[in-house]
């Protein structure tokens, strides 16, 4: 599902920084319509149009030090009628604001000149939860405020909507003592406030490594199998996320070791890895090569992978040595906390 973004804002004093948040939602798979293609010649718009904001499901609203040109007989900017009609239509308002120790340029500084532009601010932060960013449009990271706007839009069914399930004949729905996979996927309820608040974690900037603790039987491995391999892959709940590899693996499957476990579901999942899978094994213990560099020639630029390592505990009870797995859980972490390896990695453990 394509989904509808408005971005508003002052114009010439937030041009770069509105075009770093429109490269991030489009990036995202979102649709916007902004202002800079509204005017022929650029610049910030002098009426207020109701329609603008028509069919939009989020807006981004970017607040420096000025409100904005008023229009005659108003008394608010078009900033602010803007954010007046989301607010009337319902539609959810992500609100960004320039700090205010932020060296900004005094052509565009209203803060002691506009008597209304401080409370405006106040509310907004009272409001919204309001982030900031600074001068540089890059200090501005919608991914998690898409995030967690995702899994709360995707967490509201719509009602009266009655579910229809596909399921093949000859084909037991039950998946016995096993847990559920993407397979069961389409039958696996009752966990949509865990969803949620996995997502919800995803959504941070530390959420790139998640573990999932909980007693043995207590439903981790369908959780995340079923229930957020849907949400992500299936649903997209997560900007651009349905475009996203998923690999599963348990550090024991291989039966050698946690390494050549994970070159083993790399193999599998990106066939046209060349390298022999024990050679991989080696070269990933040895550090003569990493996850994320192994992957990059693999994944288009939309792509990230998700490698959800089930069974964590399967590092202390098959008898590996202390030094493999202590290096095995230093290569996943190292490797999420570069985005620009574009690998996550859940894991469950047994608690």
């Amino acid at each position: 599902m394509t989904y509808q973004a408005f971005v508003s804002s002052t114009f010439e004093d937030l041009k770069e920084h509105r075009a770093h948040v429109i490269g991030q939602l489009r990036r995202a798979g979102f649709h916007v319509d902004p202002m800079e293609d509204w005017t022929a010649d650029s610049k910030e718009p002098k009426e207020f149009s109701q329609k603008r904001l028509e069919g939009c499901d989020v807006c981004v609203l970017l607040v420096a030090f000025r409100r904005g040109y008023v229009p005659d007989g108003e008394g608010r900017s078009i900033t602010q009628l803007e954010y007046d009609a989301a607010i009337k239509q319902g539609i959810e308002i992500l609100v960004f604001m320039l700090q205010e120790e932020a060296p900004w340029s005094r052509k565009f500084d209203e803060l002691d000149k506009d008597p209304e532009l401080k409370p405006w601010r106040e509310h907004l932060k009272k409001s919204h939860g309001a982030e900031f960013f600074t001068l540089d449009p890059r200090s501005i990271d919608l991914t998690g405020a898409l995030g967690r706007w995702l899994a709360k839009k995707g967490s509201q069914p719509e009602p009266g909507k009655i579910a229809r399930i596909d399921w093949p004949d000859g084909v037991s729905p039950y998946p016995g003592l096993e847990w559920f996979d993407e397979n069961h996927a389409p039958l696996y309820f009752g966990r949509g406030k865990e969803i949620d608040d996995v997502l919800a974690k995803m959504s941070e900037p530390e959420g790139r490594f998640l573990l999932i603790s909980g007693a043995s039987g207590s439903g981790k491995s369908s959780l995340v199998a079923a229930g957020l391999w849907h949400a992500l892959i299936k649903d997209g709940r997560l900007p651009g996320s349905e475009k996203w590899r998923w690999l599963r693996l348990t550090p024991g499957g291989d039966g050698r070791g946690p390494f050549a476990s994970l070159a083993s579901g790399l193999k599998q999942a990106f066939p046209k890895i060349a390298t022999r899978a024990d050679d991989l094994a080696t070269s990933l213990a040895k550090n003569t090569t990493t996850i994320g560099v192994l992957l990059a020639t693999h994944l288009s630029a939309d792509q990230e992978v998700l490698l959800f390592v089930d069974q964590l505990e399967e590092l202390y009870t098959q008898g590996f040595k202390d030094k493999e797995i202590q290096h095995f859980l230093e290569e996943l972490v190292a490797t999420t906390r570069d985005p620009q390896n574009r690998v996550r990695v859940v894991t469950t453990v047994r608690s």
